[in-house]
């Protein structure tokens, strides 16, 4: 990335499509799956507050919420998931697979 601003637009969109790839993998390798999820959960939410993103702040201590409050499971995560993804520019996503 040639600036700041770019470097942060990379970790955002990289830590976008590995949470989208962790929910579509997550019934073959749940743990794997988790272990993703909240690794980009705290990628996500550090660089909200670094970068002054209410919303994606919001929305990656809601996912916290979620992975804290026990086993999580596919469909307990969806919703926190889409919700962060729903705040990632559409060409991150395409990119997902």
């Amino acid at each position: 990335p040639a600036s700041a601003a770019e470097a942060v637009v990379a970790v955002k969109d990289q830590a976008m499509r590995i949470l989208a790839s962790a929910l579509n993998q997550f019934d073959s390798d749940p743990m794997q799956a988790v272990r993703a999820i909240k690794q980009q959960a705290e990628t996500l939410k550090a660089l909200a507050i670094k970068t002054g993103d209410a919303s994606l702040a919001i929305a990656a201590a809601g996912l916290e919420t979620t992975l804290a409050g026990g086993a999580p499971t596919k469909a307990t995560l969806a919703g926190p998931i889409n919700a962060v993804l729903a705040l990632a520019s559409p060409e991150s996503l395409s990119r997902a697979g």
